[in-house]
């Protein structure tokens, strides 16, 4: 059938989707509360295949706990758009759910249109993206990038997904033939304020940032907090707060507060009493980036402030933990094709990078050609009960992703 695709779109429909969902897991205080494998999340999968079924689409439950839903041949060529729809505490109604969601409607609008396409169109929602167990998981177990440490059952994760019906041994048998994968694309909320202060609907995404998280635990001496006088403390969290400080300040001092992010997002205090001077801190920091080269500076700087502040009182430190997840570049022809369609359709796109990480980027780093899609963030709130975006950015953006699904349904990736 000829004639704008777009048509085909119900915006209604779609909002009327992100209200229903919201509603699995929603708390009284604000917010939704969806982790992975838990009974919410369930309820709202369960919702989403009967969605997707209704929508002229097959869809199951892989062992991973991703939920897929397919339009078109079943075998063979296979476009992605994909997302997921678990939570952090408290988070909101979009982060993940929109590009799930707007896949969606896509397939519905594919459906009415008679579009029958010679590869298949999936709408996949991977399993605890948020990392409730393990970030990312499903995605990367679609993929094949899980690593033998990654899928070693500790536990917690194997209890929680057989609480819900789960196999924990069959989430290896996810993987899929990425040969078979012409293109993933992922509709998401910025999560940032840059596209509202530009004014535009629509960013299209050049890479996701890359990320290095560690731990530093600085021990000094507990001791009672009423007969220690000032001058004989070795206080660990008062030296972890100029630890902190110095590492901020450097950046800025070192012309990197423009080039990426240091977040000192966790501290754990021992002993933890209000009568008791610290004797021992644990700090997660993480650093991020958009290239390697600049996330080993920003880990640099703050190596040597914590060692610099704990010479300083007379404390030691130890660097623990260490993990990384490189940048991920994304596909320049597909962000290409991204721009032409945006040209043809008189729409005003900002090319931007994503801080935060998404599915994306697990396969893009696979080399599966990847596109991100991000429509502007009220404020640029996210995983919080005030996450916004306006009626008119969603129509902006799910009519975006129908134009791509689109474009490359017809005229295929290559």
């Amino acid at each position: 059938m000829s004639g704008d695709i777009r048509a085909f779109l119900n915006l209604d429909r779609l909002l009327g989707d992100i209200r229903t969902l919201a509603g699995f897991g929603a708390v009284e205080a604000g917010g939704i509360d969806r982790p992975a494998f838990s009974p919410a999340i369930v309820d709202a999968e369960e919702w989403l295949m009967q969605a997707m079924r209704q929508a002229s689409m097959t869809a199951h439950r892989d062992g991973a706990g991703n939920i897929i839903g397919r339009l078109g041949p079943q075998t063979g060529r296979t476009l992605i758009c994909g997302s997921h729809i678990d939570t952090v505490r408290g988070g909101g109604s979009l982060d993940g759910t929109l590009g799930v969601l707007a896949g969606l409607e896509c397939a519905r609008a594919i459906a009415a249109n008679g579009l029958q396409p010679s590869a298949g169109f999936e709408v996949v929602a991977f399993a605890d993206e948020e990392g409730a167990y393990h970030g990312l998981l499903g995605s990367k177990a679609m993929a094949g990038a899980l690593e033998p440490a990654d899928i070693q059952d500790s536990g917690t994760l194997a209890m929680a997904m057989l609480a819900v019906g789960l196999d924990f041994s069959a989430v290896s048998k996810a993987a899929r033939k990425l040969d078979e994968v012409e293109a993933y694309l992922e509709l998401h909320i910025e999560q940032g304020p840059v596209l509202e202060r530009l004014g535009l609907d629509i960013g299209i995404v050049d890479a996701i940032v890359g990320m290095d998280l560690s731990s530093y635990t600085l021990t000094g001496k507990a001791r009672h907090s009423g007969s220690t006088p000032m001058a004989d403390r070795q206080d660990a969290l008062v030296c972890a707060a100029s630890a902190i400080h110095s590492a901020i300040a450097a950046m800025v001092e070192e012309g990197l507060a423009d080039a990426g992010t240091m977040t000192f997002g966790n501290l754990r205090v021992s002993p933890g009493s209000t009568n008791v001077v610290p004797g021992q801190v644990i700090v997660d920091s993480e650093v991020r980036a958009q290239d390697r080269e600049t996330i080993a500076a920003l880990r640099s700087i703050v190596d040597r402030a914590f060692r610099y502040a704990a010479g300083q009182a007379g404390l030691t430190t130890v660097r623990g933990r260490n993990v990384i997840d490189p940048p991920a570049p994304l596909s320049k022809g597909l962000r290409d094709r991204l721009f032409a369609i945006a040209a043809k359709n008189n729409l005003q796109c900002a090319l931007l990078s994503s801080g935060a990480c998404h599915d994306a980027q697990v396969f893009a780093s696979r080399d599966v050609p990847t596109a991100m899609i991000f429509i502007e963030s009220k404020g640029g709130i996210s995983h919080h009960s005030d996450e916004h975006s306006t009626p008119a950015a969603i129509r902006a953006g799910a009519e975006f992703l129908l134009l791509a699904v689109h474009d490359l349904l017809v005229r295929g990736t290559r």
